[in-house]
Order: C-alpha cells, then structure tokens, then sequence
C-alpha cells in the first residue's frame, strides 16, 4: 500500500509539472505576441485602393546634346474621343513633366523635349490612357482601345524653325502595354427600404 500511495503521488506531480510547464509556455508565447504587436506602430488598412490606369511605356533612352524627342499618341478610333496623358520622366534630372490631351476620333497628341540647359539627359516616356474604360482597363496592343503611340529622337539643329523640321538620324521607339490595376466597385449608396 506503501508503494501505491507513492507511485500516485508520483504520477500526479508529473502531471503538475506537466501543467506548469505548459502555463509557463503559453504565457511566453502570449508575451511574445503582444511584445512583436507591440513593437510595430498601429497602421491602418486602406480598403479604398484607387487602381492604376493602362499605360503604353517606352524603354528609357538617352537624348543627347542637340536631340529632340517627341512622344505622341494616335487615336485610331472612328468614333470614340480618348483621353491620354503624355509623360516624360528625367532619370537624369527629375523633372516630371505631363500633358493631359482629349483625342477626337483619328486625331493625335505629340509632346515635344529637348535637353534640359543643353545638357544630356536619359528619359524615360509613357501615354497613360484615361479614359474610356477600354482604354484604362487595356488587356491588349492597341486592342479596343484603339490608342498607338511612339517616341522619335532627333537631332535638332537649332536653325530650324517648326516642329520636327528635316531631322536626321532618326530612332524610332515602340511602346509595350503596361496593363491598368481596376480600382474598387463603385457602390452607389440607396436607402434601405425600412
């Protein structure tokens, strides 16, 4: 009877120690949890991401001294005005510099850019396509949207007068279709009938 109450007594306190250690160990891990969640500031979710339209994307290239480039968008579209954005980038400089432009059917928008101060500068070129929804939401080159583009560089000789007069040694630049993030569904807010 001696050994019974012994081996039970035993047995219960590895069960106490078993107990104890597992306690010992969630409240570790609930410390580590808050402790991690508690290191990071607070920061909210933003459940209203505005998505990105469609853009037709050149590779950048380098516009040396005495070059002009010219960045422009036809619309091929008989009957659909499209609304584009010409953008140039200066990798060089930083400059960002737009030009929003409505195309009306068969109707096309150029941006011109020359070096900044007489100095080379390495661009880089886009038409982001606004609107309509086939155009912002392209899946495809030049697809519904209907929209081409291209970036000439030149020399410019500077006696010249008019836009992209008798320019020699030419480089020609298509575009590649960066595809457009739609944005949330648009809910619009009706009252519940009561």
């Amino acid at each position: 009877m001696l050994k019974r109450v012994h081996r039970d007594r035993a047995g219960s306190g590895n069960v106490k120690g078993r107990v104890a250690t597992a306690a010992l160990s969630a409240s570790v891990a609930l410390g580590l949890l808050f402790l991690g969640s508690g290191l990071r500031p607070a920061q909210a979710i933003d459940v209203n991401l505005g998505g990105t339209d469609a853009s037709l994307v050149f590779n950048p290239t380098f516009l040396g001294l005495d070059q002009v480039g010219y960045l422009c968008a036809f619309n091929l579209n008989q009957a659909t005005s499209v609304t584009v954005k010409l953008v140039f980038d200066s990798v060089t400089f930083g400059d960002h510099v737009t030009q929003t432009a409505q195309l009306p059917p068969r109707g096309e928008a150029c941006a011109p850019r020359s070096g900044v101060s007489n100095l080379s500068d390495f661009i880089a070129a886009s038409v982001v396509l606004h609107a309509p929804t086939d155009c912002s939401q392209a899946v495809d080159y030049p697809g519904k949207c209907g929209i081409t583009a291209s970036l000439e560089v030149a020399e410019q000789d500077p006696t010249a007068q008019g836009a992209f007069p008798g320019k020699t040694n030419r480089i020609h630049l298509d575009p590649v279709l960066v595809h457009g993030l739609p944005g949330p569904p648009r809910i619009n807010p009706v009252r519940l009938p009561q």
